[in-house]
């Protein structure tokens, strides 16, 4: 090999070294401003006006949305009061309101609700006797009549 050749090889290899060290400090550098940029208790620390403007603009926004919420809700009631007390017609028509039924005694929603609950066992038990009876199990020859 040419002793002019290898010179040249060594000092492009210097440079190309030299170079991947640059790059890889560059990277290092963005790397390192990335999470600089991206960590919030050193911003705040670098930039207090601003992390005070942003925190003041967040709670604005949400006492904002909160009383707009209030608001709508308010004005919905005093539109139906207003409704009714005036005697708008609703989509069927105007209707005045009609009074609550007379509330069961004790003992007949007692009774009710047993019946109910004794009916609704009494129909489980014939529903399975007949899926016993009449669905043959899976894997087993079906009953002869």
């Amino acid at each position: 090999m040419n002793p002019e050749i290898a010179i040249d090889r060594e000092r492009l290899e210097a440079n190309a070294n030299a170079l991947r060290a640059r790059l890889a400090n560059n990277l290092e550098v963005l790397d390192q401003r990335i999470h600089d940029s991206l960590d919030i208790k050193r911003q705040v620390v670098q930039h207090p006006v601003t992390g005070i403007l942003i925190t003041a603009g967040a709670l604005l926004a949400l006492v904002s949305g909160v009383g707009l919420v209030a608001y709508r809700v308010q004005q919905k009631q005093l539109r139906h009061q207003e409704r009714w007390l005036l005697g708008a017609p609703n989509a069927h028509g105007w209707q005045p309101p009609q009074p609550a039924p007379p509330p069961r005694g004790l003992a007949k929603e007692l009774v009710a609700r047993i019946l109910v609950s004794v009916a609704t066992y009494v129909l489980a038990q014939l529903a399975k006797r007949a899926l016993k009876k009449y669905v043959p199990k899976l894997g087993m020859p079906a009953p002869s009549r």
